[in-house]
C-alpha cells in the first residue's frame, strides 16, 4: 500500500512538471514571433500555459492511464494471442469486456459478458477459461461483501 501511494505521488509530480514544461514551451511558442508585448502579460500568459498544462496532464494521469492499465491487463489475460482473439473471435470479446468489467469493478456486467461468453464457446479450453474468471469474478464480490 506505501509503494502504491508512493507511485501515485510520483506520477503526480512528474505529471505537474510535465504540465508546466509544456505550458512554458507552448507560451514560448506562441509569443515568439510577438516580441513588442509587455514582460507582466507574458509572465501572465506562461503561467496560465502552465495551470493549463498541468490540468491537462492530471487529468489524463487521473482518466486516461488507468484505463489503458485495465485494458492493458484484460488483453493480456487472454494470453499471448489475446489482441488477435478478441478481433477475430466473438466469443474472446465477450470474455474480454467481462474481464475489463471485473477490473472496472462493475460486477453484474462483468458477470453478465462471462456468463454470455461461455455460453457461446464451442471448445473446452474456453469455457474452462470462463468458469475461472467467474470463479474470480464471484471471489471478488465475496471480499466486496465482507469489506462493506
Amino acid at each position: 500500500m506505501k509503494d502504491s501511494k508512493r507511485k501515485k505521488t510520483l506520477s503526480v509530480v512528474l505529471s505537474i512538471f510535465v504540465g508546466i514544461v509544456i505550458g512554458v514551451l507552448l507560451g514560448l511558442w506562441f509569443f515568439s514571433e510577438n516580441c513588442d508585448i509587455d514582460a507582466v502579460i507574458v509572465i501572465l500568459l506562461l503561467v496560465t500555459f502552465s495551470i493549463t498544462g498541468v490540468t491537462i496532464c492530471i487529468l489524463m494521469d487521473s482518466l486516461l492511464v488507468p484505463f489503458l492499465a485495465r485494458r492493458r491487463a484484460s488483453i493480456r489475460a487472454l494470453g499471448k494471442e489475446g489482441m488477435r482473439l478478441v478481433y477475430k473471435d466473438s466469443v474472446a470479446r465477450l470474455a474480454y469486456k467481462g474481464i475489463y468489467q471485473i477490473m472496472k469493478g462493475d460486477y453484474p456486467k462483468a458477470e453478465d459478458y462471462l456468463q454470455q461468453s461461455l455460453a457461446q464457446a464451442d471448445i473446452r479450453q474456453n469455457q474452462l477459461f470462463c468458469v475461472e474468471w467467474l470463479i474470480r469474478l464471484y471471489e471478488a464480490i465475496e471480499n466486496d461483501s465482507k469489506l462493506a
